[in-house]
């Protein structure tokens, strides 16, 4: 588990809409599949959940559900830390 401070005030379904648009850039996976519930977003692979993310008004959650997947986690990561910096760190 990571947390991260939601320094821009983003939303989960901002954040979703970001995610589902712009992941695949960082991520070239045709599998990977995503999905909302209030605040909680489920990344996954093949129909199995591997990654949640909860965004609520303070702060980003990152939540491993399989721990094998290790490399894309890395990429959450990232993608998670660009899309809260700064315009001008950008």
């Amino acid at each position: 588990m990571k947390t991260y401070t939601n320094t821009k005030n983003i939303t989960a379904k901002i954040f979703y809409d970001l995610l589902k648009s712009n992941f695949k850039e960082m991520f070239p996976k045709e599998t990977l599949g995503y999905g909302i519930n209030q605040n909680l977003i489920a990344i996954e692979d093949k129909g199995k959940s591997i990654y949640e993310i909860e965004v609520t008004d303070e702060l980003f959650t990152l939540l491993p559900i399989d721990p094998a997947e290790k490399k894309i986690g890395k990429k959450l990561e990232q993608f998670i830390e660009a899309s809260l910096l700064p315009a001008d760190e950008l």
